[in-house]
């Protein structure tokens, strides 16, 4: 009877152990999320210049997926690209914010389903897209966690999804 009891007590340490965390795992991962989205945002034609090191993996990639194609850059490729439209299209303000986010996590990965929406403002009109950011997170060591992939979709590729 000692033994059994012994062992529920050494099993609900555990499971208090792996809650805890998990939930200091979740907190980073969403402290993460944030980041990502805040970095890219920007108001007043103040394009920013990111500081992707603290945020990605050093081989990230992110993948557009659009009803002709799928495109992969990485993250320097993706910033660089963005940087040059918002220039070219003399872009004001671009404001990104994640709806709602769903995270799994196994061991050192974890996987977010991210719905997001956008505002991106010029001189001329105002442009509001809604999409998903599928990110998959690795916790590097001695670094801790990082994005290594985001694939994502919006309604100007695939109107059935929602636009509000």
């Amino acid at each position: 009877m000692k033994t059994v009891l012994s062992f529920l007590l050494l099993l609900g340490i555990q499971c208090f152990s792996q809650t805890q965390h998990k939930k200091a795992n979740l907190a980073e991962i969403n402290e993460l999320t944030k980041k990502m989205y805040d970095i890219i945002s920007f108001d007043n034609g103040n394009i920013p210049t990111y500081d992707l090191s603290s945020i990605y993996h050093k081989e990230a990639v992110i993948g557009v997926v659009d009803t002709t194609q799928v495109s992969i850059f990485t993250a320097i490729e993706f910033e660089e690209g963005n940087n040059a439209y918002f220039k070219k299209h003399k872009i004001v303000s671009f404001k990104e914010r994640e709806l709602d986010g769903i995270t799994h996590f196994y061991g050192g990965v974890a996987v977010r389903y991210s719905p997001y929406e956008f505002n991106l403002k010029s001189a001329e009109r105002e442009v509001t897209i809604r999409g998903v950011n599928t990110i998959q997170y690795v916790k590097v060591p001695e670094l801790g966690w990082r994005v290594y992939s985001i694939f994502y979709s919006d309604n100007t590729s695939y109107p059935d999804l929602a636009k509000e």
